[in-house]
């Protein structure tokens, strides 16, 4: 586990950073204006499992966006390969609404760097949003593991999860 989100990290800051310098602002700034309304839907009571799937619809078309504003299909190509095995992690982590609403955020925060063609503050947003997103998975899953039977552990209870 610990590997995908290192590679992540390297991958998607490198995006953002190459979408705030290549990217059209009005896109992003689009994006923005999407992820404060659902920040702003996400702090209210409980979300219905199809909302989850169109925030997450949304968080796939911003990655589309940033990958076709990198304008590097080596790049995109490995994003691509790694979003699959994210979205494996983000089903075996479940989703949380505070988590939710905290992502709507940080992904606003993200576009409105994009936007405004400040690669420093895209780079530091996605890091901050990426350190978030371990470590909700990190608490997340690891009750689950604990509970596991002896043998089908992954990880002892002193190991963070790889």
């Amino acid at each position: 586990m610990r590997s995908l989100f290192e590679l992540r990290s390297c991958l998607e800051a490198q995006a953002s950073q190459l979408a705030a310098v290549r990217g059209e602002p009005a896109v992003f700034a689009e994006f923005e204006d999407h992820f404060t309304r659902w920040h702003d839907l996400l702090r209210g009571p409980a979300v219905s499992d199809e909302q989850v799937s169109d925030y997450f619809a949304l968080i796939r078309r911003f990655d589309e966006a940033v990958n076709k504003a990198t304008d590097n299909s080596f790049l995109v190509d490995a994003m691509e390969n790694l979003r699959v095995h994210v979205a494996r992690v983000r089903r075996m982590a479940g989703h949380s609404q505070s988590r939710l609403e905290a992502s709507a955020s940080e992904h606003a925060l993200i576009a409105r760097a994009i936007s405004r063609r400040d690669a420093a503050l895209a780079l530091h947003a996605t890091h901050v949003h990426l350190h978030n997103s371990v470590e909700h998975f990190r608490h997340s899953w690891r009750p689950a593991e604990r509970d596991a039977p002896e043998g089908q552990r992954t990880t002892t209870a002193t190991e963070t999860p790889r």
